[in-house]
């Protein structure tokens, strides 16, 4: 399992870094092209587009990543995927049909003016695609085709990008470009899925199937509503209560702080089909565990360079209107981190407790409002990402104590402890020293290093330091012999 986890993860990875990579390169582009409140609007209809893909389809795609790499009969995996995939374009095509009707009032909220109903309805349209892209490109990941998927996301993130700097710097359509760059990619990235697994889906919509799954998946509609809020509700409270200019210069932070997602999304991309594949072999907790030790090795790591070097980033990609996004840099990292640790603590999931676990996120989701509206009132934009990473912590460590009950897993709590405390001072001092001279630089690198190593020394046994090692000599001579 761990050996097909590495294999996986790095596939993933790569993908996820060219995609991250292209649109960071878009970044100092577009800042000088969108005024702080076009980003505020860019990503309100992100916000929007994620709460129709949890809402629309009941979550049945959780429904399948559960019970698809479980099902042995291959017909019955067929019929699954089918009926799934017409469920998704049925409710789909309805959602854009319903929301079309109210274009006038939705329009004036999300762009803040009237007169934009054009664009909102050309929005309209990219929802849609990607909803039924998102289905799509996920059935290659419960079917473990890792580089299948690799190759869909890396094709689709290029062409979204060409398209935008089409659409928005060379035809200077405005806002609207980036919702003709998102259908494009959408649509290609669609036919390309299901060009892949295409011998999965039949004109066949069985109602038992469909009944089955929306048992499983519907108490976890409202989870998926709280997880939505406990992550995305800091942009919508910085709307009502300050302005779409702070909405910008957040979303300018989340960018930044999105990096670390170069190291997360290839571990997320592969652990939790695997988990369901293997779980119920006895050494699986055990290598669960030591896979978390790694994960929060690396994960610390990452928090300690983006937060110190948050400000530098900033400035280095952006125009002076945005400079003062990189305050919440350093929580947003954190708590981009800190979502993504729920994945190890799988039992809940496992043990089937949909109920628990909307309990859990609608907790997580109430408990960030509520913070978001009382630190954001004291602390602006900086306390709605305060808020965000520790409704984060609460979250997961929720997961762990309810998911543990069912499906144990054998944490090295005291080693996480400790290296969590070590790193905090190196973090701190690296994001309070001002300035811009050469030697600051330096210093901020030294932190960085001198952190990284004692978080390294204190999660990683010199074994396992050793294999790794290895491992990357043994790779790097395989590529000079391969070159």
């Amino acid at each position: 399992m761990i050996r097909r986890f590495f294999k996986d993860s790095a596939i993933y990875s790569i993908s996820n870094f060219i995609q991250k990579g292209m649109a960071i390169f878009l970044v100092p582009i577009f800042t000088r092209i969108f005024s702080p409140s076009d980003y505020g609007i860019i990503d309100i209809v992100s916000i929007i587009t994620t709460l129709v893909l949890i809402i629309i389809t009941l979550q049945v795609t959780q429904a399948i990543a559960r019970f698809y790499p479980d099902t042995p009969d291959p017909d019955e995996k067929r019929k699954m995927a089918s009926t799934t995939l017409w469920f998704t374009l049925i409710v789909f095509t309805a959602f854009l049909l319903v929301a079309a009707a109210f274009t006038g009032p939705l329009s004036g909220w999300v762009f803040g003016v009237p007169g934009h109903e054009y664009a909102f309805v050309v929005a309209l349209i990219s929802i849609f695609t990607a909803g039924l892209f998102n289905f799509l490109q996920n059935q290659l990941r419960w079917q473990l085709l890792s580089k299948q998927f690799s190759i869909v996301a890396i094709v689709t993130t290029t062409l979204t990008i060409l398209l935008k700097i089409l659409f928005i710097v060379v035809l200077r359509l405005g806002i609207v470009g980036v919702f003709y760059a998102l259908i494009g990619g959408n649509v290609v990235g669609g036919v390309m899925s299901y060009c892949y697994v295409r011998h999965n889906y039949k004109f066949i919509f069985d109602w038992r199937t469909l009944k089955m799954l929306l048992n499983y998946s519907m108490p976890l509609v409202i989870s998926s509503v709280g997880v939505y809020l406990a992550v995305y509700f800091d942009r919508i409270a910085i709307k009502e209560m300050l302005s779409l200019h702070e909405v910008g210069l957040y979303g300018i932070g989340f960018r930044v702080a999105s990096a670390a997602t170069l190291f997360t999304a290839g571990i997320t991309g592969a652990l939790t089909p695997l988990i369901f594949t293997h779980y119920r072999e006895p050494d699986t907790p055990a290598r669960i565990a030591r896979l978390f030790r790694y994960f929060v090795a690396g994960a610390l790591v990452v928090l300690l360079g983006l937060s110190i070097y948050a400000r530098e980033i900033v400035i280095l990609f952006t125009t002076r209107a945005y400079y003062g996004g990189y305050v919440v840099v350093p929580f947003l990292v954190l708590s981009d981190l800190l979502y993504v640790l729920y994945i190890f603590a799988p039992g809940l999931n496992i043990a089937k407790k949909t109920r628990q676990i909307t309990m859990v996120n609608v907790f997580s989701a109430l408990l960030n409002l509520g913070l978001n509206l009382l630190l954001i009132y004291v602390m602006g934009i900086m306390g709605a990402a305060l808020a965000t990473a520790i409704s984060a912590g609460i979250h997961f460590l929720l997961f762990v104590l309810l998911g543990n009950r069912h499906y144990l897993i054998p944490y090295e709590w005291k080693r996480t402890a400790i290296a969590l405390l070590v790193a905090a001072p190196f973090a701190i001092v690296g994001v309070m020293i001002p300035g811009t001279a050469f030697w600051v630089y330096l210093v901020k690198a030294g932190l960085i290093i001198a952190g990284s190593l004692a978080v390294a020394l204190l999660l990683l046994d010199l074994e396992e330091i050793k294999k790794g090692w290895y491992f990357l000599r043994g790779w790097a001579a395989r590529r000079k012999l391969a070159a």
